[in-house]
C-alpha cells in the first residue's frame, strides 16, 4: 500500500497515460502513480497544507520533462542545431511545440540553440534523438550524461550499419 496525498492529475502528451502526482506521507518528495494501475483508494485524514503542496509542485513542474525525474538537481542543457530555416521550418515549429518549457533562439542563419533547465536529462533523450543529423553540439554541463548519450548513439549506429561501414559510405 502506498500512502500519499494527491496533488494533481496529469496526462502525458507523449503516451496519453494519466498520472496522479502526490506527496509522500512523510512529505519529502513528489511521486507519480499511473491511474490505470490504481486498484483501490482509501481516504485518510484531511490535509491541512494542501495549498502549500500544490504551490510547491507548481514550482517543481517548471523543470520537469516527464514523470521520471530526479528531483535533486536542475540541469542546464544547450543543444546547438543546424536546421534549414526555409526547407525545414516544420522542425523549428516542432521544437517550439514539443520542447516544453525550453527556448529556441536563432544564433545565425540556419543555426539555433535549444536551451532548457530540467530535472530529467534522461527523459529528454528520445526527443533529442529525433534531431540526429542536425545536432552540432550538446552542452549538458554533465560529462557523464553526455558520454552516455553519445555512446548510445554509437550503439545505434552499430546496430543499423554493417561492421566496417563508415559515415562517409552512407
Amino acid at each position: 500500500m502506498v500512502r500519499f496525498m494527491p496533488v494533481k492529475v496529469l496526462v502525458s502528451a507523449q503516451s496519453g497515460r494519466r498520472y496522479v502526482v502526490g506527496k509522500s506521507k512523510r512529505g519529502q518528495f513528489f511521486a507519480f502513480h499511473r491511474l490505470d494501475q490504481i486498484e483501490f483508494v482509501e481516504l485518510d485524514e484531511v490535509a491541512t497544507d494542501f495549498e502549500v503542496d500544490v504551490a510547491h509542485f507548481d514550482e517543481v513542474r517548471k523543470f520537469m520533462w516527464s514523470a521520471g525525474f530526479d528531483r535533486r538537481v536542475v540541469h542546464e542543457l544547450r543543444v546547438t542545431l543546424c536546421i534549414d530555416e526555409v526547407r525545414e521550418s516544420y522542425m523549428l515549429e516542432r521544437i517550439r511545440n514539443e520542447g516544453r518549457h525550453g527556448t529556441l533562439t536563432r544564433v545565425t542563419v540556419n543555426r539555433f540553440v535549444y536551451a532548457i533547465a530540467t530535472y530529467d536529462l534522461n527523459g529528454m533523450k528520445p526527443f533529442l534523438r529525433t534531431f540526429i543529423g542536425r545536432i552540432e553540439k550538446i552542452d549538458a554541463q554533465d560529462d557523464a550524461w553526455e558520454r552516455q548519450f553519445y555512446a548510445e548513439l554509437a550503439d545505434m549506429y552499430r546496430l543499423y550499419f554493417e561492421e566496417g561501414t563508415m559515415v562517409g559510405d552512407i
